[in-house]
């Protein structure tokens, strides 16, 4: 299996990541690092409110159906 260089845009942070493509690296890297939640009224108040103003991006269903653990459990390559 190949051996994937995740790297960070905003902070040129790198990471290597084992994984049968790009895509699902690219996958554990961003579910280790990020969140997502519904926002809630104030959030969206406060944050439509500030300047610059935030982007809000349509994004279609991704299907996770094919996922598969990048892993088998005898150590992290990241």
């Amino acid at each position: 299996m190949p051996i994937y260089l995740i790297r960070n845009i905003d902070t040129n942070d790198q990471r290597l990541v084992r994984a049968p493509n790009a895509p699902q690296a690219v996958r554990h890297v961003a579910r280790s690092t990020l969140t997502a939640e519904v926002a809630s009224q104030e959030q969206l108040v406060a944050m439509l409110t500030d300047t610059p103003p935030v982007a809000v991006e349509d994004v279609k269903q991704d299907d996770d159906r094919d996922a598969q653990p990048l892993f088998d459990g005898q150590g992290a390559a990241a």
